[in-house]
């Protein structure tokens, strides 16, 4: 049998194949640079984020923080737990509550901590249907999430408690 390509094309063809994995090794390269500089600017936000929420958890650490109903304050919570802003969330607690409530979500997983974020969403639920008058001074709500609220002298409820175990 004879040899169907010439030698010439014989090179233009290896020519042809290493401009093609040439072309691809550029590309694989400028998308991994790609990559690391957008992972730079999600890494040089995610530090902003961490530097601001510590900085307003400076600021309202020792205040009566909370919303104008129950439902307000449970909101606020619950959104600060979903952003992992667990050291501003617990400013939602009464002020003797604040030293455990800032480490309650350490160490727990990623599911059992949304499994806790959906019954608060449950408690939201309740808390938005229920007409709380603005004589009333506490709340409690038994299921889904046992919890309890007060409202204090300057109108701004607050978290007195939520009986939940993470284990």
């Amino acid at each position: 049998m004879k040899n169907v390509l010439s030698k010439s094309a014989v090179k233009v063809l290896i020519f042809a194949v290493g401009i093609i994995f040439l072309a691809v090794a550029v590309f694989i390269g400028w998308v991994n640079f790609y990559i690391y500089f957008e992972n730079q600017k999600i890494n040089q936000g995610e530090e902003a984020l961490t530097k601001a929420i510590n900085s307003a958890y400076e600021k309202q650490k020792d205040l009566d923080v909370g919303g104008k109903t129950p439902y307000e304050t449970l909101y606020r919570y619950t959104e600060l737990l979903q952003t992992n802003a667990d050291n501003l969330a617990s400013t939602y607690f009464v002020k003797e509550k604040r030293p455990v409530e800032l480490h309650r979500m350490d160490g727990v997983s990623y599911q059992k901590r949304w499994d806790y974020i959906w019954l608060l969403k449950d408690d939201q639920k309740i808390l938005e249907s229920k007409n709380v008058s603005s004589s009333t001074f506490d709340v409690v709500i038994k299921t889904p999430l046992p919890l309890s609220m007060k409202k204090n002298v300057n109108g701004v409820w607050q978290i007195e408690s939520i009986d939940y175990s993470f284990k």
